[in-house]
């Protein structure tokens, strides 16, 4: 996969957010991240899972299955 995320720093107020649960070392990550361009943890995991979500491809289970 060649496409890559671009993060802009930036400075304005987050909108309303909702908890998910992350690893420590996904935590660590995301907090270095934070650190060194200046954007709040949230609106990077918001970044990163929005594009996650427009750029993944479901592929069937081993057993031909999937999940609805």
């Amino acid at each position: 996969m060649t496409e890559k995320l671009i993060l802009r720093a930036e400075n304005k107020k987050d909108k309303e957010y909702n908890p998910v649960f992350i690893s420590s070392d996904t935590h660590q990550k995301l907090k270095q991240l934070s650190k060194s361009t200046g954007i709040p943890m949230r609106s990077l995991a918001d970044k990163m899972f929005n594009f996650a979500l427009e750029n993944s491809t479901i592929i069937n289970s081993d057993d031909g299955s999937n999940p609805e």
